[in-house]
């Protein structure tokens, strides 16, 4: 279960919004496992509402097992691939909680976790040792649920990338702050060093990181309307506003109502536009997201 994120809630506006960002990456790093995609079996960990998911399977990955802490996140899923479920070709589909163990020892020829790190936050968490005992745990898990020459790969945003290359976070005060947990170091790399370090702690080999230029965070229609951010649901959509408020609760500030004023400002003095397009030449250059790829020995 996530610290902060109440996913029962989101999942009902979850799909709006969100789409797999990095799934073609993804895709294209299964083809390096030796084998045709339709007789990979791959678990997709934290699966959401199922979009990565769906996109496997309809791009014929033969079987995809999904885990998911939040009831309500795995019924969209449930329903978002019934046809596959009833064929078959998901053999898991049930709830999880890391970092206990994943059903199916040793058998899986990749594990997906996208976005999924960050909610994995415990007391004994330790920036300076790089120390994070309950994410730890649920990678060896991941490690161990793994057959030999499988891929971990992982989704997630680099510290520059979460700060230049997503529109709304520059109308945010203090991104250091609002991410301030110790594990939100290794789950959105304050370098990519800490998420190599981890892994290679483990036992993993062969790491990558693949930086996707072309993918954004949200859906288009969305993302490049800044009306929508003044939609509840869309707030909803990115854990960010959920740390904002947590933070307004304990600062007694409120954040997203200063956001939503420059959000305003920004388009009475007509400069959204020119706003959004210096944002847009940094997500090019250096992309909003990084696929991270790792080999079990």
């Amino acid at each position: 279960m996530s610290a902060y994120e109440d996913y029962e809630t989101v999942s009902r506006c979850y799909d709006k919004f969100r789409h797999p960002i990095g799934a073609e990456t993804e895709l294209s790093a299964l083809c390096a496992l030796g084998k045709p995609l339709q007789e990979l079996h791959i678990a997709d960990i934290g699966c959401g509402t199922g979009n990565y998911t769906k996109y496997f399977l309809d791009n014929g990955v033969g079987k995809v097992s999904i885990f998911d802490a939040s009831e309500g996140m795995l019924n969209c899923a449930r329903v978002k691939v019934a046809d596959y479920i009833a064929g078959g070709r998901v053999p898991h589909c049930q709830l999880l909680q890391l970092p206990n163990s994943i059903p199916g020892s040793a058998q899986y020829d990749a594990i997906f976790m996208n976005y999924v790190l960050h909610h994995f936050g415990c007391p004994e968490d330790n920036t300076a040792t790089e120390t994070f005992p309950k994410a730890t745990a649920a990678l060896r898990n991941v490690y161990e649920a793994l057959r030999k020459g499988g891929y971990f790969i992982m989704s997630t945003s680099l510290r520059p990338q979460r700060d230049h290359c997503v529109w709304y976070h520059a109308l945010i005060d203090d991104l250091d702050d609002l991410f301030k947990d110790p594990i939100m170091d290794l789950a959105f790399g304050g370098e990519y060093n800490t998420v190599e370090r981890a892994l290679t702690a483990i036992g993993f080999s062969s790491m990558k990181a693949i930086v996707p230029l072309h993918e954004i965070v949200m859906k288009p229609e969305h993302y490049y309307n800044m009306d929508a951010a003044f939609d509840p649901e869309f707030l909803l959509s990115d854990s960010t506003f959920t740390l904002v408020r947590q933070r307004d609760k304990e600062t007694g500030d409120n954040g997203i109502k200063t956001f939503h004023q420059r959000v305003r400002a920004l388009k009475e003095r007509n400069e959204a536009d020119a706003f959004m397009e210096k944002r847009e030449v940094l997500r090019k250059t250096y992309g909003c997201a990084t696929v991270i790829i790792a080999q079990k020995p």
